[in-house]
């Protein structure tokens, strides 16, 4: 794994952690529920292996955001047969180990494992902190967006609440660089709107517009190039190359 301040996978192994779905939706029924997973699978995509390793979450669950900080791997909240959980994991991937973090998140979150990113230099976190940015939760009709912005101290355990939020209330996908965090693709409805989390200020600006509206997109960066890939309602096998400013 790398330091904290990078959201990685290792160059041999990844370990995905609950790989269902969020359940999506109106609203969530106990048919959807039930095939949530608490298995912990690792892929060596090298090998063409696949492992399911012993250890187990809590309890099945879906819509988990995952960061790795340091050699570990922290999950935040998820969608269980209860309805969203604010539980905090701490998973290690070289004995195998899970342990539930005595401080849970100030709101029951899921759906926004697109959306945790680990950024260095963070005020008031020493040793790095995860940024979950928006989300969804459970009300009693269903399922409802979130435009929270939660930041998880990684070296005291701890969840608090920013002042900032979201632009809207729904799960983004986020992607760290050196200039922040880069939001887009929320999951509920389709916007054209680029946006940028400032991890020092706490601020969120808009920082540009694409050629079409459309959600759920992918984020990655590789050799300094960011690319957006697919999304709900752009045009088919979309996939645009972004400079950000």
């Amino acid at each position: 794994m790398g330091p904290v301040g990078e959201v990685t996978v290792t160059d041999d192994i990844e370990t995905a952690i609950g790989l269902d779905d969020a359940v999506g939706g109106e609203a969530a029924t106990e048919a959807h529920r039930s095939d949530h997973s608490d298995r912990i699978i690792r892929v060596d995509p090298w090998a063409d292996r696949v492992d399911v390793l012993d250890t187990r979450l809590p309890s099945p669950r879906a819509g988990i955001a995952a960061a790795a900080a340091g050699d570990k791997i922290l999950l935040f909240g998820g969608i269980t047969a209860e309805g969203a959980t604010d539980e905090v994991l701490r998973f290690d991937p070289q004995d195998g180990t899970l342990e539930t973090l005595p401080a849970s998140l100030p709101t029951a979150s899921f759906g926004a494992r697109r959306a945790a990113a680990v950024a260095p230099g963070a005020s008031g976190c020493p040793a790095g902190c995860v940024f979950l940015l928006g989300g969804l939760t459970t009300i009693p009709a269903g399922i409802d967006g979130s435009d929270a912005i939660m930041r998880h101290d990684v070296l005291t355990g701890t969840t608090v609440l920013m002042p900032a939020t979201a632009p809207s209330r729904a799960a983004y996908s986020a992607l760290t660089t050196d200039r922040g965090i880069l939001l887009a693709a929320p999951s509920i409805e389709p916007t054209d709107h680029m946006y940028r989390f400032d991890p020092l200020s706490g601020r969120v600006e808009e920082i540009g517009r694409l050629p079409f509206r459309e959600k759920e997109a992918g984020l990655v960066e590789r050799d300094g190039t960011i690319l957006r890939i697919g999304g709900i309602a752009a045009p088919r096998n979309a996939i645009l190359r972004l400079e950000a400013t």
